[in-house]
Formats: C-alpha cells, sequence, structure tokens
C-alpha cells in the first residue's frame, strides 16, 4: 500500500507549491529572508509558519469558494497576524522598539506590515497565481488584469524596498532569479503529476475531513512551538498582552459572513482536463481510415468516408506557469535596474517612492478594512432576509 493516494499527493504537491509562492512573497521580496527558498535552516523555520496558514486558511476558502477580494483580504490579515505570537514583533518591532508604546501594541505595524504586506504579498498574491497560473490549463496569464497588476506591483515594491535599504543589483538579482528559478521547477513537477494523481478541477484540492484536522492540529503546534521559545523577552504583561483578541475577533467576525455565503467562486465551474482522448469507436486513435462510413439518405451503398482533421497535441500543462514566470523574472529585472538608476541619479525620489508605498499600502488597508466591514454587513443582512423568506409560509 503505497503511502500517499494519489489525492493526497495532489494535495500536498499543490500546497508544497502554495509555501514556496508565498514564502518567495513575503520574505525573499521583503528582504526579511532573502534566501529562505534555498536556506535548509529557513526551510525548517520559515516554510511551516506559511505552511500551516495556507493549508488551514487556503483550504477553508476553497471549500466555501470565497475568492472575491474581501475575503481573501480578511484572510491575509489573520495569517498576519502571527507577527503577535510566534515573532512578537507588533510588540516590539526590532526597526523602532518604542512604536506603539502609548498603546500596547505597534498599531502602525499591524496595519503595515499585518492588514497591508501580508494581506497581499503574503496571501492574496500567492493564492490568486496558485489559482490563475499554476493549476494545469490555466488560461493564457497576458489575458488577466488582475496578473497584469502583480506583475508590474510585485516587482516594483521589491527592487525599491532593496535598492532603497542598501541591497546591491547583483544580490537582489540573484537572490530573486534563483527563487523564481526554484519555483519554475516545482511548478514544472507539479503541472506534470498533478493529472496523473487525478486533477481536473480545484475542487480536488479540497482536503478531507482528516487532512482538515491534521492542518488545524499543524497550526496549533506551529503557535505553541514557536510562542514559546521566540523572542520570549518581548511578550507583554498587562493588557497589552489581550491586544490580538479584539483584532481576531474584528477579523473573523468580518470575514464569516462571506464563508457562510460560499456560492460562485475559483471552483465553481470544472476547469477541463488537459488528456485529451481522440478515439474511434472501437478504441484507440479516431484517424480517416478508422472513422465510421456514413450511409447515403436512401439506405443504399455506404459513400466513402469524408477525411477527418489530425487533432491538435493537447496544450502544455505548464504553458501559463512558463510565460508567467518568464514575464516576472523579467519585470523584476527591469524593476532593479531602474531602482539602481533612480538611487545614482536622484536618490531621494526613490526614499520618497518608498515613503508612499509604505504609507499608501497602509492607507489602502484601512480602508479595506471599512470596506470589508461593510461588505460583510450587507452579506449578513442579505442572508437573513434570505433565511426569513425560505422559513415563512406560502
Amino acid at each position: 500500500m503505497p503511502l500517499l493516494t494519489p489525492a493526497a499527493r495532489l494535495r500536498a504537491a499543490y500546497y508544497l507549491l502554495f509555501t514556496m509562492v508565498g514564502v518567495f512573497h513575503a520574505e525573499v521580496l521583503s528582504r526579511s529572508q532573502p534566501w529562505a527558498l534555498v536556506d535548509p535552516a529557513m526551510v525548517i523555520l520559515v516554510w511551516p509558519v506559511y505552511g500551516v496558514h495556507y493549508l488551514v486558511l487556503g483550504d477553508l476558502l476553497l471549500r466555501r469558494r470565497a475568492d472575491s477580494l474581501v475575503p481573501l483580504f480578511l484572510a491575509g490579515c489573520l495569517l498576519g497576524m502571527y507577527e503577535f505570537v510566534i515573532t512578537k514583533v507588533y510588540w516590539v518591532p526590532p526597526w523602532n522598539p518604542a512604536s506603539g508604546a502609548e498603546v500596547g501594541f505597534a498599531w502602525f505595524e499591524v496595519l503595515w506590515v499585518g492588514f497591508a504586506w501580508h494581506a497581499f504579498m503574503s496571501f492574496l498574491i500567492p493564492f490568486v497565481l496558485m489559482q490563475r497560473v499554476f493549476l494545469p490549463g490555466s488560461p493564457d496569464p497576458r489575458r488577466s488584469r488582475q496578473l497584469r497588476w502583480v506583475l508590474v506591483g510585485a516587482p516594483a515594491f521589491a527592487a525599491a524596498f532593496g535598492t532603497a535599504f542598501g541591497a546591491p543589483a547583483d544580490e537582489l538579482l540573484k537572490s530573486i532569479g534563483v527563487s523564481l528559478a526554484m519555483i519554475a521547477a516545482a511548478s514544472f513537477v507539479f503541472s506534470r503529476k498533478a493529472l496523473a494523481w487525478g486533477y481536473a478541477r480545484p475542487e480536488d484540492l479540497v482536503l478531507g475531513r482528516l487532512g482538515r484536522r491534521a492542518a488545524v492540529a499543524a497550526l496549533v503546534a506551529v503557535y505553541v512551538l514557536y510562542g514559546l521559545t521566540l523572542q520570549t523577552d518581548a511578550v507583554p504583561s498587562g493588557l497589552a498582552l489581550l491586544a490580538p483578541v479584539p483584532l481576531y475577533a474584528m477579523l473573523i467576525a468580518m470575514l464569516y459572513p462571506h464563508l457562510k455565503r460560499g456560492g460562485a467562486g475559483v471552483g465553481a465551474a470544472p476547469r477541463a482536463v488537459l488528456k485529451v482522448a481522440f478515439e474511434a469507436p472501437g478504441g484507440g486513435p479516431a484517424t480517416p481510415e478508422s472513422a465510421p462510413l456514413p450511409a447515403t439518405a436512401g439506405g443504399g451503398e455506404l459513400q466513402p468516408p469524408t477525411p477527418v482533421a489530425a487533432p491538435l497535441p493537447p496544450p502544455s500543462p505548464w504553458a501559463a506557469a512558463r510565460s508567467f514566470l518568464t514575464r516576472y523574472g523579467a519585470a523584476f529585472a527591469l524593476a532593479i535596474v531602474a531602482a539602481q538608476l533612480i538611487a545614482i541619479v536622484a536618490a531621494p525620489v526613490l526614499y520618497a517612492m518608498v515613503f508612499v508605498m509604505i504609507f499608501g499600502g497602509t492607507l489602502t488597508a484601512v480602508l479595506l478594512l471599512g470596506w470589508s466591514a461593510r461588505a460583510g454587513w450587507r452579506v449578513w443582512r442579505a442572508q437573513r432576509g434570505g433565511d426569513r423568506a425560505v422559513s415563512s409560509p406560502g
């Protein structure tokens, strides 16, 4: 008996690739851990933190078919909250230990690091890429407006941040290039194996009951193990220790209506499997010789067969990923060169760009939180109205 069933292998490979894509955007592009995809220590220490969140939150969204902006954003905010319990960054930011001292936690870092950077770079963008680029049969990424924004935005952020904080161009190019090469290799293997393991549509990636229980157990284990061993001297006392509680409650309350609603989402419409069978009625490839002979209208002599065009070969299951990663690598190279030139010619312009990115991202997070609260309220009211309509007589 094999150790893992084909379905289990499919899901394990999917979430492994998901973790690599997420760690790349969250850690490599922020320069927090530029070699996180190749350093064995980072594989042990960093990958599990992101992987368990993708298993729990990613599976939850897929199962509920909640793939619109609001639930993806809120799930990313929930992921970003790990900086409270695991790294303790929101209590004592290493770059500014006095931040938020007046309220007991670094509220600006929560908004910027958690609700802007982590929400988008650690979760929303990786989730979208996994669903629209790395699944076999994904459409041409050049036709997606959302992916064009990713192709421009992520390289611009990474190049500006890395250059402004002193990273040499060759180091930026090497760490990003090597990381993208690893993602490309992993996505190539996943695309080729996924079909053999039974992938036909995104619903095939949803965990079973046992898998969900194991994912939640792994999430709890990572929080307990890392929370009790990392940066314990930064844990505050008193009411500041309870700062995450109302934030968690707020995010869960806003996310819950979208999960309850379900509805059409990423996995609503099945995607065609790339195995195209061109078979004759008796089995084997369909050819002009094996095609059935049509009878005449009067039931007389059979007519010669109509020539059948040779079938086109099925598209490569890796085509979308290859196309996107090629353009992504080129976009990073161009952005890094541009940022280095700006730093040489007009360094204040580069720092102004970083300032706008940080505070613009923070403002965007605040606006999205307000929008998410409003959207959740409207969904909740619609659900209650629907429930009353269903339960009313006649």
